[in-house]
């Protein structure tokens, strides 16, 4: 367990506003295999497109499973919120889910698949790896990553939807060597 306070300030556009934070974070290893955290903070914030003095909250949830010697899963939220001081009106509340998964096939090949959820943006994000390392320092990594986003095309423009669409995909490779004389 830990308790924490930061108080610092910002100037922005010639104005000074209060940031910092008090904090209290926990975490427990429950047994050999499965790990939890959680951390809450008071903070003063700035809401930059107001040019605002703003205050809020962060809370930071973790749990870490390694399901085999080979399987690790961890899943992690994140919630923010801000708030006018001076009108107590909020600006946002975004929680942002992520969970990844790696898989150790054997000492020199794995695979991990990271997905990620943004309540604000309402952006679904998942991505998608496999590395292979024959010698440290040679290395051989593909790769596949997409944003989908509820939207659609109307003709003119891109409006909310229901529905997710595929905003960016892409294919990657990428491979290293290590050369020593």
């Amino acid at each position: 367990m830990s308790f924490s306070a930061d108080r610092s300030t910002e100037i922005f556009r010639g104005i000074e506003y209060r940031d910092g934070t008090y904090g209290f974070s926990a975490s427990s290893q429950l047994n050999k295999r499965v790990r939890v955290s959680t951390g809450y903070e008071w903070d003063n914030g700035i809401f930059y497109q107001a040019e605002e003095q703003g205050y809020g909250k962060r809370i930071r949830n973790s749990l870490d499973y390694q399901a085999s010697d080979k399987l690790n899963i961890q899943v992690n939220h994140n919630f923010v919120s801000l708030f006018s001081e001076e009108t107590d009106a909020k600006y946002y509340d975004v929680h942002i889910v992520r969970g990844r998964v790696v898989y150790q096939a054997n000492q020199y090949l794995f695979f991990r698949a990271i997905g990620q959820y943004n309540s604000l943006s309402k952006v679904w994000s998942p991505n998608f790896l496999a590395s292979f390392t024959y010698i440290p320092g040679t290395v051989v990594h593909l790769g596949y990553s997409t944003v989908l986003e509820r939207q659609e095309w109307d003709g003119q423009a891109y409006v909310p939807s229901d529905n997710y669409l595929q905003t960016f995909s892409g294919f990657f490779f990428k491979a290293s060597n290590l050369w020593r004389l």
